[in-house]
């Protein structure tokens, strides 16, 4: 919290699925406000080996403590500072498993978004760019933890949510509206419910 309290940043995260379109939506929406974005897995893959293609985390709790510290370091270094990642992975057993409260309490979060699309689009996606096949069953599975449990981290930690439909590339309209509510005031939480998010 102490950079915040110094630089008065802002600090955003990006969820959703594999293959959702988290990176794009970085990229046309946050980059041209100024976002110095970076990716969960980039940030792990600083002291930890992943497979790329197969999406299974073998240590979730491992992983989360090397995202906390690294994140955090990334943090001093920008005053807009956007972090994507997942509110569930799949673990070493391939069960959906979602990451703790705590985690996000500790990566110290301004405005949490989720990124959303269909089941055939993140499927599609997933197969052009990585080459693997993934039933449409688990897609959907993992979407729908998604949504409950970025819900659940809004609520609980009393952060912002935005949901961003990535077919309707409407992702800069909402965060703008995000971060006016941050920032006009730092104390008051607003949860942006979306009907899809049950």
């Amino acid at each position: 919290k102490a950079w915040k309290a110094d630089n008065h940043g802002v600090a955003m995260f990006i969820g959703g699925v594999h293959g959702v379109g988290k990176t794009t939506i970085c990229k046309a929406s946050l980059d041209p406000l100024g976002f110095d974005c970076i990716s969960a897995s980039e940030l792990i893959r600083r002291h930890v080996t992943m497979h790329k293609t197969d999406k299974r985390v073998r240590n979730v709790g491992k992983n989360q403590d090397v995202l906390v510290a690294e994140s955090n370091k990334e943090k001093l270094k920008s005053l807009l500072y956007g972090l994507d990642g997942h509110y569930c992975l799949l673990n070493k057993d391939g069960a959906i498993e979602r990451l703790p409260v705590e985690v996000f309490g500790s990566l110290g979060f301004d405005l949490l978004a989720l990124v959303d699309s269909t089941v055939d689009e993140v499927v599609k996606h997933l197969q052009a760019r990585d080459r693997t096949k993934w039933s449409k069953k688990t897609v959907a599975a993992l979407m729908s933890a998604e949504r409950a449990h970025a819900k659940r981290v809004s609520k609980e930690l009393g952060i912002p949510l935005v949901v961003l439909d990535a077919q309707k590339n409407d992702g800069a309209e909402k965060i703008v509206a995000g971060l006016v509510s941050v920032l006009s005031d730092r104390r008051t939480a607003t949860c942006y419910d979306d009907p899809r998010l049950i």
